[in-house]
């Protein structure tokens, strides 16, 4: 479970990341950091991690 303060940790990386991706030109990267935003955002929720899924190309 999470305290307060990783609760508003995790608020503030969801907006740094959200910021990231519209920044960010390339697609991927792009999509890596809403996808890190999207998670940042469950976390702040006080849901618990997803577990980590690693993608092949």
């Amino acid at each position: 479970m999470f305290d307060q303060q990783d609760l508003a940790y995790f608020a503030k990386r969801a907006k740094r990341e959200r910021e990231i991706a519209e920044a960010s030109t390339d697609a991927a990267a792009r999509r890596a950091h809403l996808e890190l935003a999207d998670e940042y955002e469950r976390r702040a929720q006080g849901f618990e991690p997803k577990p980590i899924h690693h993608r092949t190309t």
